[in-house]
């Protein structure tokens, strides 16, 4: 019996570090044989303390949460995983890290602390929305789809020039929005040109909500060459969110 729980809270253990991962991902970390793995993550995944999903990764199970006072629904472990990339990001880069969600058309900010959620109809306290005057919120609106863009167009109107000088006309609206989506990145420059946004469409899972991570840096160190490195970077991240892959290339990305 002492050998199924050390071997269950081994797998416990490498799930919490590595999720979503898959049997194989499991099965070289583990050392374990895979039958015997996967009977095991059969077993744990059928009591609740890990989560399978359709693609057949695994994540921490919904059990563990609800001993915990916390939620352990799909939508939560989208939240867990994104916080884990931004946090692994900001000790390999040194940057401020922030990780944002589209959920039912509001903007959440998972990093650098958690919020209410923010719809654009509630965001009256600065003239502009969320949506138009930060990296992350830009690339949220390009991922939001047409119907929750033109809401956001007829409640707000263009954006200033002073704020996104790309933004003259509906016409340029859509296409720097589509722009947006095909690269995903988006920069945005601090009013007093100090401090340098940048923002990259996070691809969490097919069916997890619109996510961007974005990273504050001083300007004057992320420029030419650089800001080409971190681009490069960020859009690794953005394919395939396996930050903790960074830290031992953060020489060549972020120093």
């Amino acid at each position: 019996m002492g050998l199924v729980i050390d071997k269950a809270a081994r797998i416990l253990r490498q799930v919490s570090e590595l999720e979503p991962c898959s049997l194989q991902t499991l099965c070289t970390h583990s050392g374990y044989k895979k039958p015997a793995l996967c009977m095991m993550l059969q077993s744990m995944a059928a009591n609740g303390l890990l989560a399978r999903l359709s693609d057949g990764t695994y994540y921490l199970g919904p059990l563990l949460f609800q001993l915990n006072g916390q939620t352990g629904d799909e939508s939560a472990l989208w939240a867990r995983a994104a916080r884990r990339y931004g946090r692994q990001l900001s000790a390999a880069s040194g940057a401020t890290v922030s990780i944002a969600l589209l959920e039912r058309n509001k903007y959440t900010r998972l990093l650098p602390q958690e919020e209410q959620p923010v719809s654009f109809r509630q965001d009256l306290s600065h003239p502009w929305p969320i949506f138009y005057r930060s990296a992350t919120g830009r690339l949220l609106l390009a991922q939001g789809g047409a119907e929750f863009q033109a809401a956001v167009l007829q409640e707000y109107g263009l954006p200033a020039r002073s704020l996104w000088p790309e933004v003259g006309s509906e016409s340029d609206f859509q296409r720097e929005l589509s722009r947006l989506h095909s690269r995903g990145y988006a920069e945005v420059l601090s009013a007093d040109g100090r401090i340098l946004y940048l923002g990259v469409a996070l691809k969490l899972h097919p069916s997890a909500p619109p996510a961007s991570l974005g990273l504050g840096l001083p300007a004057e160190d992320f420029s030419g060459a650089r800001k080409e490195l971190l681009l490069s970077a960020l859009a690794q991240v953005s394919r395939n969110p396996k930050v903790y892959a960074l830290r031992n290339e953060k020489e060549n990305f972020f120093q």
